[in-house]
């Protein structure tokens, strides 16, 4: 079977508290709930010899809105 879930560990802990908040009542079955899954694709890739990326760009959390948008034009 080739067919299943390909995703980082990351968004699979988010998809586990998913399951966890409509266990316990938190989130009710009929809400809409958005998760940002990522990563998709990425384990079956690398196990096929793609390289992953390094980022272009990795900012501290600390800098400024100012900072950041100076940072991300200098990419452009």
């Amino acid at each position: 079977n080739k067919e299943g879930y390909d995703i980082f560990p990351a968004a699979a802990s988010a998809v586990a508290a998913l399951a966890n908040a409509l266990k316990d009542s938190t989130v009710k079955k009929d809400e809409t709930v958005m998760l940002n899954i990522t990563g998709a694709g990425m384990i079956n890739a690398t196990s096929k010899g793609f390289e992953l990326k390094t980022p272009d760009l990795v900012l501290s959390a600390e800098l400024s809105a100012e900072e950041v948008i100076a940072s991300v034009d200098k990419l452009f």
